[in-house]
């Protein structure tokens, strides 16, 4: 593809984002579905570019606003590589006039916005422009992390790494390093026993060990979470919002393929691509559920596990680095709805608790009203559990490194752990 057929792909996309309302990554599989045979060296340069534009929509949307410019996608694609790329005027003409698009010449608008941007003016971006936010996320990010806000947001708005997991039921770190070694950098990862960090972004699904199982792919603080369980071979364990699996993938291996391991969710689709997974990582102690409306399946099982995982669904505010396109799909209005879902799942969970067990809630958001304000709630309502204390805890992670944090939440970010952003609290029902 030429230059220009490349930019105005990116231009393509970016208007089927904004019609469609889907996830980036959802966006970029369709697109290269109907586009089977475009080259890896165009994929790799549509998917960057794509990706990194979330990550300056803030300051682009900014330099619209003080210009009183109307953004368009062909607008801002342009603004993009002019003032984050810094292609040339002589390049943006260029790409403009491309014959096999019917964009035209660059509108003299768009020449004017960037004649603007050259003359280099002191931009009064705000401070949410500033930190690739919405607006309305600031008051509710301060809260979480006040005067590190800066620094929190700018390491939330960076690519993330690479990690895996290390499946035990089939391999050992130490295994997987010398084998992983022989054709990718890596490192084992600070906190969790279990995991490696892979420089950049190789193709590990075509390795050997990751189509064997030995290996999963799972971000540092999501391994924590599943150690935070501390499912043990025998137990009796749900993991209530399975989705597509992740965290019980990591259960199972801790349970040695030993005990009873349920793995629930209202997504069927969701489940059975998991089942896949499992199978692949010769899991067989697990039983798959679909909830539905109506359904007699919480009842029957009422106080009959040891320990339950209720990963609830979440506004997703920690997986920003993985997904910046979602800062600007989230609403307010989604986010308290999702909160309702998150408080009925809470206590769904504790009626299906042993006396003495361990219910562990956790989130990929970063928000209070979504992770401390729901504990809170829940404990007022429900005075048979408390909290237990993550120090206390920390020593089933397998780290020598210290826990750093709220002695009964444990909140993982970027910045303080190297991880996406993750909330748990694990309780324990007395009674």
């Amino acid at each position: 593809m030429t230059p220009g057929s490349r930019v105005h792909s990116l231009i393509d996309i970016l208007t089927f984002f904004y019609d469609t309302a889907l996830p980036a990554d959802v966006v970029l599989v369709q697109f290269y579905r109907d586009h089977r045979f475009m080259g890896s060296a165009d994929r790799k340069f549509i998917s960057q570019h794509f990706f990194n534009f979330f990550r300056n929509k803030g300051k682009l949307d900014g330099l619209a606003r003080l210009q009183g410019f109307k953004s368009t996608p062909y607008s801002e694609i342009m603004a993009y590589f002019f003032y984050v790329e810094r292609a040339s005027m002589l390049d943006l003409e260029e790409w403009g006039k491309d014959s096999s698009y019917s964009y035209g010449e660059i509108p003299i608008i768009v020449q004017q916005f960037m004649e603007w941007i050259r003359l280099q003016q002191d931009f009064e971006f705000t401070k949410a422009e500033t930190l690739n936010v919405p607006e309305f996320f600031l008051p509710l990010l301060e809260q979480r992390f006040s005067d590190d806000l800066d620094d929190e947001l700018q390491a939330l708005n960076q690519p993330a790494p690479l990690d895996l997991r290390v499946n035990t039921l089939k391999a050992t770190r130490e295994q997987a390093i010398e084998v992983l070694g022989r054709t990718f950098t890596l490192e084992t990862t600070p906190y969790s026993n279990l995991g490696l960090r892979l420089q950049g972004r190789p193709p590990v699904t075509s390795h050997v060990l990751y189509e064997q199982g030995s290996v999963e792919i799972q971000d540092e603080g999501s391994q924590l979470i599943s150690l935070l369980c501390g499912a043990k071979p025998g137990m009796s364990v749900l993991d209530l919002c399975a989705g597509a699996g992740g965290k019980t993938l990591a259960l199972a291996a801790q349970m040695e393929n030993k005990g009873r391991l349920f793995a629930c969710d209202v997504n069927e689709k969701r489940l059975q691509k998991a089942k896949e997974r499992f199978k692949r990582a010769g899991i067989h102690n697990v039983i798959f559920h679909v909830l539905a409306e109506g359904d007699k399946w919480a009842k029957r099982h009422a106080q009959a596990f040891d320990c339950v995982l209720v990963d609830v669904p979440c506004s997703g505010t920690g997986t920003w680095r993985r997904n910046p396109d979602a800062p600007w799909r989230t609403t307010l209005e989604s986010i308290e709805k999702v909160t309702i879902q998150q408080q009925a799942i809470l206590q769904m969970a504790a009626k299906l608790l042993k006396k003495g067990g361990r219910l562990v809630y956790s989130t990929c958001s970063l928000l209070k009203q979504e992770n401390e304000e729901q504990i809170e709630k829940f404990l007022t309502n429900n005075p048979k559990f408390s909290l237990r204390p993550i120090p206390d805890l920390w020593s089933e992670v397998g780290t020598d490194q210290p826990y750093k944090g709220h002695p009964d939440y444990a909140v993982f970010t970027p910045k303080t752990y190297g991880t996406d952003g993750f909330f748990a609290a694990v309780l324990e029902r007395n009674e």
